[in-house]
């Protein structure tokens, strides 16, 4: 898909969908005072747009989600399909870019409604001059032909996009605009791995899947599988523990982004959750969850489609992912409440319970990224069914040892429209994880503050002089995942941003 401003007649388009967002400030206006834009198209339309507007009660909060579809035709019999939505700019960032979004999501559902591929956005009355506006926008169109058809018999045509049009804007952020579609390429294939069903994607099949989709990506990207001989001799306990009742080899994918040019400074180190399926191991999950649990790999699959994003817009920091890829499931040699694992580290952990499997493989992941020279972390993971209870379905927990570190993630999150909230690392917590036999367990005494327990567990393999930022994505990372066409994924975006806000 091409964007780019508006600078020819639309008489010569051929057929387009001309978005019209109509604010307030534009309904409420007198004729003579309104956007010149609005008033020559209510003209076309036989100056009925804007009594057509007052007569269904169009509102432009949004609160309405009216929508008007007028269609002309031109002299060479080209259609011209007019589409008029309400917009308007709320007081926070988050909101603002979902209404971006939603404007995104409307003109590609009505280009491919018409079965025509090129959009073009009339910007006079709202902010896309905005590189942040316009990415919201732009993503959501790049998004509108994602759909999961692998499984599918018949498989449906996907409608795409082709050019996207800017009009009415003096400058065009070109930079952002790229980015959001590279952004939107890497959350589609983030989706796609969280969509495919466990028996679809055993670890070396993931990885392998990994290896394909990056391939075009070689010259920046290079992946590593290590694979589970060499995490014997490493003596990763924590993955390979979690992996004992699975008759399918561990491994962890390791994928290294180089800038061009080189770089002598240590890696930024993304980790993220790999667990393929997880049946919660002998403390067994109840039937009704089990499906949805394909999508504990969310975190993983989110540094993966990150990856992608950054090897396309190239930022010059070198960044480094690891994926330990596991499955938590049940056979007899499948470890039990109250086994002791020897981790990666060297320390030992008491496993109280077979479904806080997670943390244990993240736990070895940190260690091997802090051995490969890397002193900043971010992990990501579908950790804790308590940070959900806390945030809800769609907002991500953030942890962190550095105020800096964690302000640049959030700031990263906002810019993305990825809700995220910090959290606490309560220290009179932290006694709760002692264990009688071990050198502490994988949770603590209670229920409650377990999504902090989680966080304050996976802190004490973070060596000292080592920033680092724990995120659960435990609700957006498997919300509606059962529904290929209502699910989002995790933040994508935010690493993405990350990422470009350290580079030069």
């Amino acid at each position: 898909m091409r964007v780019s401003r508006l600078t020819q007649e639309m008489g010569k388009l051929g057929s387009v969908v001309v978005v019209i967002p109509v604010t307030a400030a534009v309904l409420k206006a007198p004729r003579s005072s309104k956007m010149p834009v609005a008033v020559g198209i209510d003209s076309l339309l036989g100056g009925s747009l804007f009594g057509e507007l007052e007569a269904v009660g169009f509102k432009p909060d949004g609160t309405e989600n009216h929508e008007i579809v007028r269609v002309a035709a031109d002299s060479g019999g080209h259609r011209k399909v007019f589409l008029i939505v309400p917009f308007e700019h709320k007081p926070d960032v988050f909101r603002t870019l979902m209404a971006y979004r939603r404007l995104g999501e409307s003109a590609y559902a009505c280009a491919k409604r018409h079965k025509i591929s090129r959009i073009v956005v009339v910007g006079n009355d709202i902010a896309l001059d905005n590189g942040v506006n316009l990415a919201a926008a732009v993503e959501a169109v790049a998004l509108g032909n994602f759909d999961f058809t692998e499984c599918l018999s018949k498989k449906p045509d996907a409608h795409v996009i082709d050019d996207l049009l800017i009009f009415g804007c003096d400058e065009l952020d070109e930079r952002a605009a790229n980015a959001a579609i590279a952004t939107a390429d890497g959350i589609k294939l983030s989706r796609t791995l969280s969509l495919l069903p466990p028996d679809r994607k055993h670890p070396l099949d993931y990885a392998a899947r990994v290896e394909d989709a990056l391939a075009s990506f070689s010259d920046r990207l290079a992946v590593e599988v290590i694979d589970q001989a060499a995490l014997e001799q490493m003596g990763a306990g924590g993955i390979l523990g979690v992996n004992r009742g699975s008759d399918f080899p561990a491994c962890v994918l390791k994928i290294v982004y180089t800038p061009k040019g080189g770089s002598d400074a240590k890696p930024i180190a993304f980790i993220g959750k790999g667990v393929i399926f997880d049946t919660g191991g002998y403390s067994l999950k109840p039937p009704a969850m089990q499906p949805d649990m394909k999508g504990d790999c969310g975190g993983g699959n989110t540094v993966v489609g990150a990856m992608r994003s950054i090897a396309a817009v190239e930022p010059d920091v070198p960044i480094t992912a690891y994926i330990p890829l596991v499955e938590n499931r049940v056979n007899g040699t499948a470890r039990v409440p109250s086994d002791v694992l020897t981790s990666l580290s060297g320390r030992t952990v008491e496993d109280l319970n077979t479904d806080a499997e997670g943390r244990l493989i993240l736990m070895d992941a940190i260690t091997l990224a802090q051995r490969d020279g890397s002193t900043t972390l971010i992990d990501l993971a579908t950790l804790t069914g308590a940070c959900m209870v806390a945030l809800g379905n769609t907002c991500s927990g953030a942890w962190s040892n550095s105020d800096e570190l964690c302000a640049k993630v959030l700031a990263a999150a906002e810019n993305a429209g990825d809700r995220m909230w910090r959290m606490p690392l309560l220290p009179e917590l932290d006694a709760d994880l002692e264990s009688g036999v071990a050198d502490f367990a994988n949770i603590g005494k209670d229920r409650m503050g377990g999504a902090i327990h989680a966080a304050l567990f996976l802190q004490r393999f973070v060596e000292t002089g080592t920033e680092w930022a724990h995120l659960d994505i435990a609700g957006p990372g498997c919300n509606k995942i059962k529904d290929r066409r209502a699910f989002r994924g995790g933040p994508v975006g935010t690493l993405v941003n990350f990422a470009m806000s350290l580079s030069s």
